[in-house]
């Protein structure tokens, strides 16, 4: 079951001239990459989230658990940049939600603005909520973000976002399926416009990530999705696990990777790739005794 809603909340008038809408500009290489998995497309009906963190290379990678007072538990990836917290770029908190993230780079930065107050929404939902239903029937938080894309998950299904400039929304959700995203939009809505950036990496990983997860035999597995996941195919720049074709090209820092079962705790599969270091690799049981530990 599949299901697309769009909703428009105008916070702001956004004025933009004609002509901007026929620049095409190539986007740059700072992005992410996502997919996810749902009901009988996983293996013993899980839902799996991946998320393939990109950026410039003087970003570091910091695995922790943290927690918002009066709030949700929640463990993931955090980037670092001159000894400062960049934030939360992939998670899952104590019930079972996990939220990935990625750029709207087919948009200018500068164009990338907040309709409001910034504040921090992948803490928030991982801190606030504890299923996808409770995140969608608030999903006005996202009218007052900057236009990103997210995937969310829990036990029961996964679902897309696409926030677009002036607070309008896009949501695909389902819960026995497939879904991705890349860097721009795609959705077959009017956001679609909004691709004012060539979007060359953006397109080629979708294409690709499309291809692999249509030719692999179901269920998938987080062994199909960590593989997926260094997939190489398209070059240094272009490809699902991207290195750079130079020192100061943007390039795959972490690999995340959720499994959500029906029942038993969650599995967390994490990749990092600091720039100068050896690539590591860490698996986690997210149990009683894991949120409980101090460290």
């Amino acid at each position: 079951m599949m299901k697309i809603v769009v909703e428009k909340r105008m916070l702001h008038i956004l004025l933009i001239p004609l002509f901007l809408f026929f620049i095409n500009i190539e986007s740059p290489a700072r992005a992410c990459t996502l997919w996810g998995s749902a009901g009988e497309f996983s293996v013993d009906s899980s839902t799996i989230i991946a998320k393939n963190r990109d950026w410039k290379p003087d970003s570091l990678t910091v695995v922790k658990k943290a927690q918002k007072k009066d709030g949700y538990r929640y463990f993931g990836i955090f980037g670092e940049e001159n000894g400062k917290s960049t934030g939360l770029k992939a998670g899952v908190n104590e019930t079972g939600l996990s939220l990935v993230s990625a750029t709207a780079s087919s948009i200018p930065k500068k164009e990338r603005k907040y309709p409001g107050k910034k504040f921090s929404i992948n803490t928030l939902i991982l801190s606030k909520f504890d299923s996808v239903d409770a995140v969608l029937k608030e999903r006005e938080i996202f009218s007052r973000y900057k236009p990103c894309f997210f995937m969310i998950g829990d036990k029961h299904k996964i679902a897309v976002i696409e926030v677009a400039p002036g607070g309008k929304i896009s949501v695909k959700e389902t819960e026995n399926g497939i879904l991705y995203h890349t860097n721009h939009y795609f959705a077959k809505t009017e956001f679609e416009k909004n691709n004012k950036k060539k979007s060359t990496s953006s397109k080629i990983r979708l294409k690709r990530l499309s291809a692999l997860l249509d030719s692999r035999e179901k269920p998938l597995s987080m062994q199909d999705f960590i593989k997926i996941s260094l997939d190489r195919n398209d070059g240094a720049d272009n490809s699902i696990w991207r290195t750079g074709s130079t020192p100061k090209k943007s390039r795959t820092l972490a690999t995340f990777i959720v499994e959500i079962p029906k029942t038993g705790p969650t599995k967390v599969f994490i990749r990092t790739a600091d720039p100068g270091k050896e690539r590591t690799e860490y698996r986690f049981i997210l149990d009683d005794d894991f949120w409980n530990r101090e460290s």
